[in-house]
């Protein structure tokens, strides 16, 4: 996340916004996959859809 941050929204090849978006879908995700028990409440899954 570093290296893209880095290379793509400091240079402004990519708003800040999408690197905030990809940046929680990427916790989500390695919580998902490393967490033992995740769970995900209805209105932070639906936001995730909006964005």
């Amino acid at each position: 996340m570093g290296w893209f941050n880095q290379t793509f929204v400091k240079t402004g090849l990519i708003e800040v916004k999408y690197g905030k978006i990809l940046r929680d879908a990427f916790k989500n995700r390695s919580d998902g996959d490393y967490a033992p028990f995740i769970q995900f409440e209805k209105e932070d899954v639906l936001d995730m859809q909006l964005e």
